[in-house]
């Protein structure tokens, strides 16, 4: 097992995302042991639980098939029921404070796909609204804790107010920041994003604490290797 993701689903009940088995596990939470699983169609990645609906992404694997689609999961059934085309290679999925779905697809630069971020109806399974932007090898979406605003990693980090806007590049990083690889809204501060950075992937990496409003790096650490992301408690 390959574990990527977890999400509590029901009373006693967990879903468990998998790389590779093509499968989703179903964890019993009394006894925390395996007692079923879900068939699905490659790579399980991220996953999230609105309005009695399991929204589960389907990233490529290397040298795989292209996939294109987020699946929806019935948690009583434990069941596939739905699918939803937003684009190539969907990875990160979120839900904002009004309910709506938002999810990632990088694309792929090779072949010129561009990467998707779509806000998705989770009523109807309908795409609202669409930005295509520039295609990436991985990406992530991070949403803060108010649910109104939205953050980008593909090769660069975008900013998003969810009531008022589209996607905007995040500046002032470039003298800093070498190798993007995770990104945190810090719920203490009210437009404060952590970026991690991997740096060279074998050196110790670091982490900064951007200020959306200030435009600039306010604080930075240094951390291990391969930091990818940022836990408040």
């Amino acid at each position: 097992m390959c574990i990527r993701d977890s999400l509590r689903v029901g009373t006693g009940k967990a879903y468990i995302t998998d790389l590779t088995a093509r499968k989703i596990n179903i964890l019993d939470l009394g006894s925390n042991k395996v007692n079923g699983s879900i068939p699905f169609n490659g790579w399980s990645e991220e996953m999230i639980l609105l309005n009695g609906k399991v929204w589960v992404t389907n990233p490529e694997l290397f040298g795989g098939p292209v996939t294109e689609q987020l699946f929806i999961i019935d948690p009583l059934t434990d069941a596939v029921v739905d699918s939803l085309v937003i684009g190539r290679n969907p990875i990160a999925i979120e839900k904002d404070a009004e309910g709506s779905v938002w999810a990632l697809a990088t694309g792929n630069p090779v072949d010129g796909d561009m990467a998707q971020l779509v806000k998705i109806d989770p009523v109807n399974n309908e795409v609202i609204e669409k930005w295509e932007m520039p295609a990436s090898y991985s990406g992530k979406i991070a949403m803060h804790t108010d649910g109104d605003k939205l953050a980008v990693l593909l090769d660069k980090i975008y900013y998003l107010d969810i009531d008022s806007g589209s996607p905007v590049e995040i500046s002032g990083l470039e003298q800093s920041v070498q190798t993007p690889y995770g990104i945190s809204f810090d719920p203490r501060y009210e437009n404060s994003l952590w970026i991690t950075d991997a740096r060279d992937f074998v050196s110790p990496g670091a982490i900064f604490r951007y200020d959306i409003g200030l435009s600039r790096i306010v604080e930075e650490r240094s951390v291990g290797i391969n930091p990818n992301d940022v836990v408040f408690y």
